[in-house]
């Protein structure tokens, strides 16, 4: 894929967008490009899940997306792009590249401080861990060779 693609595709939007917000992701996909030297690839589906974000937030929003609007993103606004996501099939490992891409963007961030807002707290994946036990707990499942001497 030729250089300027996943740009090509931010400027080729279904919807109309802020001329602010366009030059915003833009510039975060040219730094990701030239200082992060992502792959063509990764850029254009960085690209396409940001232009599905923003396409989402147009329609949620109901209202053309400006800068203001992504400083005031709330916790409800991205699980409803999460739900809508989820509605519409898309497997878990593509949402977490969506959100990725959505979190990891600069312009996102530096969006909502150029609006004067504190930066939307979007979700990220979590692992599962196994659960911790306490002293007892471990105790009792540990087999009685191991317990102390006096105790036996």
């Amino acid at each position: 894929m030729r250089p300027g693609v996943a740009e090509a595709r931010l400027k080729a939007f279904p919807f109309q967008t802020a001329p602010a917000v366009a030059a915003a992701l833009a510039d975060w996909l040219a730094w990701l490009r030239d200082e992060r030297r992502a792959s063509p690839h990764t850029l254009e589906a960085y690209a396409g899940d940001l232009q599905d974000f923003l396409n989402f937030m147009q329609r949620h929003l109901g209202k053309l997306v400006e800068l203001a609007d992504l400083g005031q993103l709330s916790a409800s606004d991205l699980r409803a792009y999460l739900a809508a996501r989820r509605q519409q099939g898309f497997a878990a490992s593509s949402t977490a590249r969506a959100m990725s891409a959505v979190r990891g963007s600069s312009s996102v961030q530096s969006m909502s401080l150029a609006a004067g807002r504190r930066r939307a707290m979007i979700p990220a994946a979590t692992m599962r861990l196994s659960t911790r036990i306490g002293a007892p707990a471990a105790s009792a499942r540990l087999p009685a060779a191991t317990a102390p001497a006096a105790a036996r």
